[in-house]
């Protein structure tokens, strides 16, 4: 023993201790918690996530811009199973949001309204509960590239998700 505490004192230095040294501080957070609150030990692509040595940027299935920054969450058919964490609005950079056909369930947290994502794939999953007011802020909600179907939210919806996401409500 070197008689030096390495007990981590921060929750920064808690999530780092799974990412690589010059990962984003809310990346890092993002992506820890969204392994932990959907069981990646039993996804079917999970290779060096939360190993604590190689950079998030390595990590399966995300894809990172020129700064290290994560710009792709490609995380779809990988037996999710559990809740989208509150952190998943910190993905400042992300562009594209891809969880489909997982077995995720609960509510959308409010804080995905802070995404910037062009690409949004949230179908085929378990998701309920009220979809955030200011969800129409992200501009996958005014194209295309927006999929909530077989999720089943509580009516009202708001009309960018009713128009372009192929989402129902109850």
């Amino acid at each position: 023993s070197t008689g030096v505490d390495t007990t981590p004192t921060t929750p920064a230095e808690e999530y780092a201790r799974y990412c690589g040294k010059g990962d984003h501080p809310h990346d890092c957070r993002a992506l820890v918690e969204l392994a932990q609150a959907t069981d990646y030990t039993k996804w079917v692509y999970n290779n060096k996530w939360l190993n604590g040595k190689d950079s998030l940027c390595d990590w399966q299935l995300v894809g990172c811009n020129k700064a290290g920054r994560v710009k792709i969450l490609a995380l779809s058919f990988n037996n999710m199973k559990g809740t989208l964490p509150s952190s998943i609005g910190g993905l400042s950079e992300l562009e594209d949001l891809d969880l489909e056909f997982n077995l995720m369930q609960g509510a959308l947290p409010a804080t995905l309204s802070n995404l910037r994502v062009i690409e949004m794939g949230l179908g085929g999953n378990n998701f309920t509960g009220a979809v955030p007011t200011d969800i129409c802020n992200i501009p996958a909600t005014s194209g295309p590239a927006c999929a909530l179907d077989t999720n089943v939210f509580d009516c009202p919806l708001p009309d960018c998700i009713v128009d372009n996401c192929a989402a129902v409500c109850r």
